[in-house]
Order: structure tokens, then sequence, then C-alpha cells
């Protein structure tokens, strides 16, 4: 790997309209731990599991009230989705994900491949509390190491982990559940095969047993899905019943009396009929990708990793010859005092890519030595401050006088600034070749010097047609062939142009 200089970027600023935007910072927990060495939670007085045995109450509670060792051998999609209501320290999604190892291992032809978990958190444990609380089950060291490994940072918003090489998948949404569950993309809807209601006891914590949060499950609920819960509170039984679930009483784990346990039976919601909302009920997983850059080699893996056949058509005769040829380019979360939803997507996917980069088994130039934006003159110290005013946590973005700033930079710089210390540089070129290499041992069928002209819907197919003459016919298209995006008829609307 080679390494260069830190990097240092000049802030410009953009001409915006604007508006202010009110920005949160997620505040971690705030724990002990009491004489069984039990993490109990400061803010809610109660425990993050069970003093007895939490790992087997889990087993018992969640798994067994879902049951989910009879439902995996039998299950006909290959993907399988749990949410839950609060994660803590991870102890449930842990458990769950040893279990699927060890069905994975006995059952290697099973339909299902891969799990998804969601979960929510309003209060994220830090890193060093994690592994804190992991160091009871140490027979789930191979599984937490790889969770604290990628720990994201308080940053609210979801957090997607990919874990297994893509086989577990696991969305961390940081915040109150109430209001983000809103926030789910509605493809979700009536997708969910399992919920774990958990979370602090409903006496001490009652934001997270609500009519809204019932109301929620039941809408992501697909017909047939399970949920289960350690309490046996009765307004939650009635709350989740009204919701739309079958509820039923189950034996409670150890000296505790009795838990719930439901099935949604039948599902009372309508689904959403506008055309964004609809969800191909095709078995057949295959597309065609257009382009040959860094989207379309990571497309092309992660698809690939979910089963789908690709192929990917590319103008050039070999990847990474336009934008993503660049030896060099710079990584860091682009920030915005005046835009929402800039601040709501680039924290998170920064850290998502750097995740991801770290993740692969490939081999490219890259050096995560920190990025530095310098205020150099009256407005860009202005912007600097604005962004800083986020209340962005230090691993992601913080301040600099000029003194620090010459030590980060390692040249004269006369002026502070803001640093981004996971940030750095990579090299595109060969990142983009090395993913596709990789993807075509997975199975990535490569198609070069091939330069599309047209689309055509056909049925339920489309017909590629290209400058040779040849045509191809896919299920799905993607286009990822940056500002030549626009050259077709369905896409010649889009405001594209390059830069």
């Amino acid at each position: 790997m080679r390494h260069q200089a830190h990097i240092v970027k000049i802030a410009i600023p953009p001409v915006r309209r604007v508006t202010y935007v009110k920005q949160y910072a997620i505040q971690p927990a705030t724990l002990e731990f009491n004489a069984e060495g039990t993490p109990v939670s400061r803010d809610f007085d109660d425990v993050y599991f069970s003093n007895d045995n939490g790992l087997e109450e889990t087993r018992y509670v969640f798994l067994g009230g879902n049951r989910l060792a009879e439902r995996f051998p039998v299950h006909s999609h290959p993907l399988f989705i749990v949410a839950e209501s609060g994660f803590g320290t991870g102890l449930n999604f842990l458990t769950l994900w040893q279990a699927f190892d060890s069905f994975r291992s006995a059952h290697p032809q099973a339909t299902l491949q891969r799990l998804h978990f969601i979960s929510f958190e309003k209060f994220p444990l830090t890193r060093d509390d994690l592994a804190l609380a992991h160091q009871h089950w140490p027979e789930l060291a191979p599984w937490a190491e790889q969770l604290q490994a990628q720990w994201p940072l308080p940053l609210p918003g979801c957090h997607r982990l990919l874990l297994d090489r893509g086989r577990v998948t696991l969305d961390l949404w940081f915040g109150d559940i109430n209001e983000l569950t809103d926030q789910l993309d509605a493809t979700l809807n009536q997708t969910v095969d399992a919920w774990f209601l958990d979370g602090f006891a409903p006496a001490k914590n009652p934001d997270m047993w609500t009519p809204n949060l019932f109301n929620a499950m039941a809408r992501l609920a697909r017909p047939g899905a399970t949920l289960a819960t350690f309490t046996s509170a009765g307004f939650v039984r009635r709350g989740l019943q009204e919701a739309g679930f079958t509820m039923q009483k189950r034996k409670g784990f150890g000296r505790k009396r009795e838990m719930l346990c439901g099935v949604m039976e039948q599902h009372l919601m309508p689904t959403l009929s506008a055309p964004w909302f609809y969800r191909s009920g095709s078995e057949k997983r295959e597309t065609a990708i257009i382009g040959g850059g860094i989207a379309s080699a990571l497309l092309s893996l992660a698809l690939l990793r979910r089963g789908w056949q690709v192929t990917l058509y590319c103008a050039d005769d070999q990847p990474a010859q336009g934008a993503s040829g660049n030896r060099q380019g710079a990584l860091y979360p682009l920030l915005s005092k005046h835009d929402a939803a800039i601040n709501r997507f680039f924290p998170t996917a920064f850290t998502f890519a750097r995740r991801l980069y770290d993740a692969l088994p490939v081999s490219f130039d890259h050096d995560w030595c920190g990025v530095t934006q310098l205020g150099w003159d009256e407005k860009s110290q202005q912007k600097i401050a604005q962004m800083l005013s986020l209340a962005l946590p230090a691993g992601l973005a913080s301040a600099l006088n000029a003194e620090e700033a010459e030590q980060a930079v390692g040249v004269t710089t006369r002026c502070g600034g803001i640093t981004y210390p996971a940030g750095g540089w990579l090299c595109p070129e060969q990142l983009t070749r090395a993913v596709i290499a990789l993807a075509t041992e997975q199975g990535l069928q490569t198609r070069f010097r091939h330069t599309l002209t047209s689309l055509v819907a056909q049925e339920s197919r489309w017909q590629l047609r290209f400058t040779s003459g040849e045509t191809a016919s896919h299920e799905t298209v993607v286009l990822a062939n940056g500002h030549q995006i626009n050259r077709f008829d369905q896409t010649q609307p889009l405001p594209v142009y390059a830069v």
C-alpha cells in the first residue's frame, strides 16, 4: 500500500438556499455493571439481560418463541427478515446469528441463504461498553468480535453492517423507534418474518411499548409472521391484538411465569398500490448493469452475494476508463448546514463505505490518513463553523486550530479548519478493476466493447440494442454509466451532465 501525505481540501462554499436545519446528536447509553457483572442502564434503572442466564433467556424467548429452529429448514425464500425493537448489547442478534450459522452448516442446500436483521436503539452503547458486555458470553466471541469491529459511530439514522461476506445484513437504526419506523422504506411493508419485541420493562420505559409501535409492527409483518416478547403485560397483549396479531401466553423463562407470542394470521392492511411500492413476484433474480466504473463494480458484487445472475455491459475494452479511472480520489463526508437531506445521507454513507472497503478481500492502493478542509478565507471559515455546529461525533469530524492543522497536514497553513480523521484516499481505478475481478470469480458475466444504443420494453423484460447490432434480453437493467445515463429515451429528462 502506498502512503501519501495527509489530504488537504480547500473549502469553496456553494450557493444554496438558506434553511435552518435542526441537528441532534445521538446520546450513548450510560450504564454500570452490577454485582453479577450484568450491564444496567442508569437511565432506566433496568438490566440489559437476565442476571440468571441472559443467553438462554434469549434462546427461549425470542428464538423459541418465534419457532425459528423449525421454520428455517422449510422457509421458502432465500432471505429471512427479523426486526427488533431494542438492540441493547446485541445479545439477541448475536444469538440468532450463531443459530443461523449452525443452520447453514447443517443445511447447506436449503432455500434459505441469508439473514436480514433490523433493529432500533435510541441510546447505543459505546464500543468499549459493548465489548465489556460481550465478555459474558465467550461462546459468542466469533460473532461478537465481528460486530465490535464494525460498530458504527453514534450518528442518527440507519447504519448498515454487512457481515459474513454479505450473508448477514444488520440494519442498526439509531434514534427513537416511534419516529424511525415511519422512515423505513415502504417496500419493507409486509416483509418481516419475525419480530423480537424487546426493551426495558414497560414500567421502566413505556415509550417502547406504544400503540404506534404495535401498528408499525403489524404494517411491516408479512402474513404468517410471528412475534415474541418477554413481558406478559395486559396492555401489551391487547395493543398487539388491536394492531392485528393473534396473541397467546406461553410459559416464561426461568422464574418468570408467562411471556407473550403472536402471529399475523391474516393481513388486514391493504398493500400499497402505487407503482414505486411494487415488488416483483418473480423468483428469477437476474439483471444487466450498464457501465464499467466503481458503481458498476460494487453493485455487481453486492447482487452476486445476494444470489443474482449479473451481466455487465461496458462500452470500453476494460473497466475504469471513465471517471473511475482517476488514480486518486479523496474519501470524506459531504456536510452542509443548510441541507437536511445531505446531513442525513452522507455521514452514514461515508461510514458504510469505510466498512465496505475495509472488508473487501481485494488489494488496492489507499491510505486512511485523514482529510482536512482549511478555512482559508472568511466564507470558508463560516461554512466550516456551520458544519461544526451540527454536533457530530469526533470520530467523524472535529475542529482544528491553525497549529493543529499544520501538525495534521505537515505543511504551513496559517489557518485552522475541520478534519475527518477516518477519511483518506484510494485509487478508484485499482479498486474498480479488483472488485470486477473478484465478482467475475463469483459468477459475473462481462461484455466489454458493448455500447448500448437503446432500451426497448418487451412485456416483462427489456431488450438491449448495441451499436454492433447485437441484442440481449434481461428482466431488469441498471444504468450506471455516469453522465451518459440520459442518452436513452427513458432517461433523457434526467438533469445529468459531465463535470
